[in-house]
């Protein structure tokens, strides 16, 4: 009877041992480096308490284990190279290289296979996140390859000129970019309470409907994970720039070095038009609104080109103005590409508009040329 006791307080202590690493979301990663030339190695991920934490394990004949608490499954970075980590978490998804990589932690045991030469070839067991991830980022590597094999072949050519490549080039871009996000969505799609789906979603560039959307479809853990926190807060930024709200003000400098400020143009009907020389999305609905802007200058209305041209491009930005023959007010930070104006109004990608009435509050967004000339008709009599 004394031996069934001991059994059960043994059963009843490893029972509540379990619970507890499952609720602290303990981690553990045993791992082995083939032909490494260092002994340590580093992991750098966002633990339990949302901070950024670096470790690091003693290599013994290649083989090496970390411990750690992390809050549901989470994005971390894995080298040899202690230089080479990055600062922040916000760096961890795009550091990558031959004896580094990415791979997503879950609270639970996991194994990892590594080659000293070439960290890319990992392999990860017991991650089904990791899982998910390996797979869309092989997806878009093929994408990648495709856009590049295409690129060089029509770089390599002889036959065509240099307008002409920049022109197909730009075309082959573009095609890129299109199947790169039916990529996303479709893994969004199939994954939808992903960790995943909540990290992609919340590095990438999306509309407020579909922010809304995806977010709304994440269960209530993924929702309380750092990826869900930075989805709520692109949902509350993009909602304080929607319909109806009072724009943001923002001052800033013409091609001219003249400096405008949003708020002298109350009264009146403006346009923010943001745009880029080097985005022929952008630049064809700048070319667009040209008739509208012609039929409403007259009657309190007026449009703002806000580019996201730096110093680099300033010269395309230019000769872009003056091809495009834009007739309104031209304004770029040309610094960086770091707009202020573009932070404002939360503008991710371009092309992007928005309309404020004359009492500065916001009227429309991302309209194109017929819709903005529908509500300055019915507005502008």
């Amino acid at each position: 009877m004394k031996n069934l006791s001991c059994i059960l307080l043994l059963c009843v202590c490893f029972f509540v041992h379990a619970e507890k690493v499952a609720a602290n979301h303990e981690f553990i990663l045993n791992g082995t480096v083939k032909g490494a030339t260092t002994t340590t190695i580093y992991l750098c991920y966002v633990d339990a308490r949302e901070k950024f934490r670096t470790d690091s394990s003693h290599l013994d004949q290649g083989h090496f284990t970390f411990k750690g608490m992390i809050k549901g499954s989470a994005l971390a970075f894995i080298g040899l190279v202690k230089k080479a980590l990055p600062l922040e978490d916000d760096d961890i998804g795009t550091a990558d290289g031959k004896n580094a990589t990415v791979l997503f932690l879950e609270p639970q045991r996991m194994e990892v296979e590594l080659e000293g030469s070439n960290f890319k070839n990992a392999v990860v067991k017991g991650s089904v996140s990791q899982e998910q991830y390996a797979a869309f980022t092989t997806n878009l590597k093929h994408i990648n390859d495709r856009y590049k094999a295409q690129n060089d072949s029509v770089q390599a050519l002889n036959t065509i000129d240099k307008i002409h490549k920049v022109e197909i080039r730009a075309r082959l871009a573009s095609i890129r970019e299109q199947a790169a996000s039916k990529a996303l969505r479709g893994f969004i799609a199939q994954y939808p309470a992903s960790y995943v789906t909540a990290y992609l979603v919340s590095t990438s560039h999306f509309k407020l409907d579909s922010l809304k959307l995806f977010y709304n479809r994440l269960p209530r853990a993924v929702k309380q994970s750092g990826y869900g926190d930075d989805i709520e807060e692109m949902i509350a930024r993009k909602e304080s720039v929607t319909v109806g709200k009072t724009a943001p003000m923002f001052k800033q400098a013409t091609r001219k070095g003249d400096t405008i400020n949003l708020k002298d143009f109350r009264g009146r009907y403006v346009l923010l038009q943001f745009w880029s020389s080097t985005n022929n999305a952008s630049r064809a609905n700048n070319k667009a609104l040209i008739s509208v802007y012609d039929q409403f200058k007259d009657r309190q209305f007026t449009i703002l080109g806000i580019s996201s041209d730096g110093q680099k491009t300033r010269a395309a930005w230019l000769d872009a103005v003056e091809k495009d023959h834009l007739p309104w007010i031209e304004l770029a930070a040309l610094k960086n590409t770091h707009n202020p104006a573009m932070q404002r109004f939360d503008v991710q990608s371009i092309p992007a508009n928005f309309l404020i009435d004359s009492k500065g509050k916001i009227a429309g967004v991302d309209l194109d040329a017929d819709q903005v000339r529908a509500i300055l008709a019915k507005s502008l009599r």
